[in-house]
C-alpha cells in the first residue's frame, strides 16, 4: 500500500507498514452480508462504465472497521482482474492429444471476485495504487494530503483508478479539510476519494456536496448507541460552550462528571467549534447556537486566537491529553478572547 509520501522508485513503499487492516476473510463476509447488500449493489453499479466512476464516494454508518472494509472492498472492485482460470488437463486418445471440446460460455463473474492477485493486493495492501491516510488513531495531517497531491497528476502504476482512502476524517483540522478540498476542485482522471467518517454532519458541508454518500448499515446495537451517544455528548457540549461564552456559566457542570468527555467526543467538538468559526469569518452563521455565540461575543481578531487555540486543544487531544481538563481550557481561553473584545470595543 503506498502511503501519503509515495515513493518514485518501482518497490512498493513501507511508509504504512504497520497500519492494521481489517482482516480479508473478514472484508469478504462483511461485503456479503444481507446487511451491506444494498451499498455493495451501489458500488458494483458505480463500478460499471470506469468513464463515470465518481471522484468522491463518502461512506457513513457502520462501525470504524466496518467503514474500512468496505473501502477497501471498493479497491479491489475497481482493480479486480478476475479470477485466474485454472489450467485443464489435456484429453488424451490412443492417437494423441485431442481437441478441446467446445463449451458453453461462462456465466460472467461478479466483481470483485476477492480472490484474484490484484484483488488480494488491496485487502492487504500490497498496492502500490492504494493510499490510506489513517486518522482512526491520531487526526490526519495536512502535510500527508499535500503529499498525495503531489502524486495526483501521475497516472496510477498498475491499475486504471488510484485509491485514495482518508479513514476517519471527521478526526482532522480544518486546515486538512481545506487542503483535500483543494484536491477536488481540480479533478484529475484515474483518481478515486474516499472518505470515511461515523456521519455525513461531522464533515465540511462543501465535501459532503462533492462525494457521492453511501450509509453502511448500522452494526450491533451498542455500536448504534455509541455514536449516537457520542453526538450527543457533542451537541450538548456545543450548546454548553455557547451558554458559557454569554454568560461565563455552566460548563463545568458538562465536563465535570468522571469520564464526561472521551477523546473522540473532544475531536468532534473540536471539529464542530472549527466549522462554526469558519461560518462566522465567511458570515455563514445562519441559525447555528454555536456561531451565532461566537459571531456576538468575539470580533474577527478573537474569532482567530480561538482557532488557535482549538489547534492547540486538538494537538493536546492527539497526545492523548485528559479530555475534559483540554475542553475546559479551551472554553476558558475563549471567554478570555471575549473579554479581550470588549475592552476593545470600548476603546474604539
Amino acid at each position: 500500500m503506498a502511503a501519503a509520501r509515495a515513493a518514485k522508485e518501482p518497490a512498493v513503499t513501507e511508509a504504512v507498514e504497520g497500519v492494521p487492516l481489517p482482516d480479508p476473510d473478514a472484508v469478504r463476509e462483511l461485503a456479503h452480508s444481507p446487511a451491506q447488500a444494498r451499498v455493495r449493489g451501489h458500488m458494483q453499479r458505480l463500478a460499471e462504465n470506469p468513464e463515470a466512476i465518481p471522484q468522491v464516494i463518502l461512506l457513513e454508518g457502520g462501525s470504524a472497521s466496518d467503514r474500512l472494509s468496505m473501502a477497501l472492498f471498493w479497491t479491489a472492485l475497481l482493480h479486480c482482474r478476475g479470477p485466474e482460470p485454472a489450467a485443464e488437463p489435456a484429453q488424451m486418445s490412443m492417437l494423441g492429444a485431442m481437441a478441446p471440446v467446445p463449451e458453453a460460455e461462462p456465466e460472467p463473474e461478479e466483481r470483485p471476485c476477492l480472490t484474484c492477485t490484484s484483488c488480494m493486493q488491496a485487502l492487504t495492501g500490497a498496492n502500490r495504487d492504494l493510499y490510506l491516510l489513517d486518522g482512526r488513531e491520531e487526526m490526519i495531517k495536512i502535510d500527508a494530503v499535500r503529499e498525495v497531491r503531489s502524486v495526483l497528476g501521475e497516472p496510477p502504476r498498475d491499475h486504471p483508478v488510484r485509491v485514495i482512502i482518508l479513514a476517519e476524517l471527521h478526526n482532522s483540522r480544518i486546515e486538512t479539510a481545506n487542503a483535500l478540498l483543494k484536491s477536488l476542485e481540480e479533478p484529475r482522471p484515474g483518481n478515486s476519494f474516499v472518505l470515511l467518517a461515523p456521519q455525513r454532519e461531522r464533515l465540511l458541508p462543501t465535501l459532503v456536496s462533492r462525494s457521492f454518500v453511501l450509509t453502511l448499515a448500522w452494526p450491533h446495537g451498542e455500536d448504534v448507541q455509541s455514536a449516537s451517544d457520542d453526538g450527543e455528548t457533542t451537541a450538548r457540549l456545543a450548546e454548553g460552550f455557547a451558554v458559557f461564552l454569554e454568560t461565563g456559566k455552566g460548563w463545568f457542570s458538562i465536563t465535570g462528571g468522571k469520564g464526561a468527555v472521551s477523546r473522540n467526543v473532544g475531536l468532534g467538538f473540536c471539529n464542530a467549534l472549527e466549522r462554526a468559526i469558519l461560518a462566522v469569518l465567511t458570515d455563514r452563521a445562519g441559525s447555528d447556537r454555536l456561531a451565532g455565540a461566537l459571531a456576538s461575543r468575539l470580533d474577527p481578531q478573537a474569532l482567530r486566537g480561538l482557532d488557535i487555540a482549538v489547534d492547540q486543544a486538538a494537538q493536546a487531544l492527539g497526545m492523548q491529553v485528559n479530555p475534559a481538563l483540554t475542553l475546559d481550557w479551551l472554553a476558558t481561553r475563549a471567554v478570555s478572547l471575549a473579554r479581550d473584545t470588549t475592552l476593545r470595543k470600548r476603546m474604539g
